[in-house]
């Protein structure tokens, strides 16, 4: 599939098409450079296709506990973000700015109805449980990878002021839907012992 874009001068993007008779093999990257959102050709191990990377490695873990949940509302929620994820992606390979303040509320609101199952959390836990906890712990991490990359490449691009403060509050989520998951799984959460 190949996406057609327009960027505005406030960089909004207008999808102009979509083709779909696009080989997936192109062979313009064996040399190790690829294509940008807005057609900027880079080096495969620069900072922006780092962080492209990290963002579609969370994205397809997710699809992993998409297909591993039996609740619906999990899906579901997986569901939005991995499309945000894709806005995230937009923002990142375009240096666009579509991810927005309703976003970024969105996974706020859902934090907060997180904390309010769980109530007061008190010390460090061990990243275990039931399986779909696990994975949802292993999403953390790479939500914080992507967290590090976007960093690094703000140091050379002029990043969407939300992309930050979007994947800092997204690490948050996961770490209390795994803590969800474990108790609605009645696993009991494991205290780090730190006197080991």
């Amino acid at each position: 599939m190949y996406v057609v874009l327009q960027v505005d001068a406030h960089k909004q993007f207008k999808l102009l098409s979509i083709r779909t008779n696009m080989p997936i093999s192109t062979k313009t990257g064996d040399k190790g450079e690829t294509s940008l959102g807005d057609g900027r050709r880079v080096s495969k191990s620069s900072c922006n296709i780092d962080a492209s990377g990290a963002i579609d490695e969370l994205n397809s873990t997710l699809g992993l506990i998409h297909s591993k949940t039996y609740s619906e509302k999990l899906k579901s929620e997986i569901n939005t973000i991995q499309n945000e994820l894709f806005v995230v992606g937009m923002d990142i390979s375009t240096l666009s700015e579509q991810l927005k303040q309703k976003h970024l509320e969105r996974i706020e609101k859902k934090v907060e109805e997180y904390e309010k199952f769980l109530g007061k959390l008190t010390g460090f836990v061990l990243p275990t449980g039931t399986e779909v906890a696990s994975l949802l712990h292993i999403a953390r991490t790479l939500t914080r990878r992507a967290e590090r990359k976007i960093i690094c490449l703000t140091k050379e691009s002029n990043l969407n002021s939300f992309l930050l403060k979007y994947m800092n509050r997204l690490s948050d989520l996961f770490y209390l839907m795994a803590l969800s998951e474990n108790k609605k799984g009645g696993q009991s959460e494991q205290n780090v012992n730190f006197d080991i």
